[in-house]
């Protein structure tokens, strides 16, 4: 695998990884009343 391909690589799974935390974070501040199971 290329420098080149591999460094995409870790951008999108950072990427997702960020997307993830936000998600979390979200939820985390948000009252159990509004969360929709």
């Amino acid at each position: 695998m290329s420098d080149a391909n591999f460094d995409e690589t870790l951008r999108v799974m950072n990427a997702v990884l960020d997307a993830e935390r936000e998600r979390q974070l979200v939820i985390e501040q948000t009252p159990d009343a509004e969360i929709v199971r």
